[in-house]
C-alpha cells in the first residue's frame, strides 16, 4: 500500500471513529466526580490497608525470628 491510501485509509477510520463517539451517552459531570472521588477513596483505603497488613506482618515475623 502506498502513502496515499494508508492516509485515505486512516482518515476513513478517524471520521468513522468520531461519528461513533457522538452517539456515546455520555454522564453527566457530577456523575463523573462522584466516582472519581469514590474511586480515589477507595484506592487510598486499599492502600492503606495492605500497608497496615504488609507493615503488621513485617513485625510479627521479626518478633517470631529476630
Amino acid at each position: 500500500m502506498n502513502r496515499q491510501v494508508k492516509r485515505q485509509m486512516a482518515k476513513q477510520y478517524f471520521s468513522e471513529v468520531r461519528g461513533e463517539m457522538k452517539k456515546v451517552a455520555w454522564p453527566p459531570r457530577e456523575e463523573i466526580f462522584n466516582s472519581t472521588v469514590i474511586v480515589v477513596v477507595g484506592l487510598v483505603v486499599m492502600t492503606a490497608l495492605i500497608f497496615a497488613f504488609d507493615w503488621a506482618a513485617v513485625h510479627v515475623v521479626d518478633y517470631i525470628f529476630g
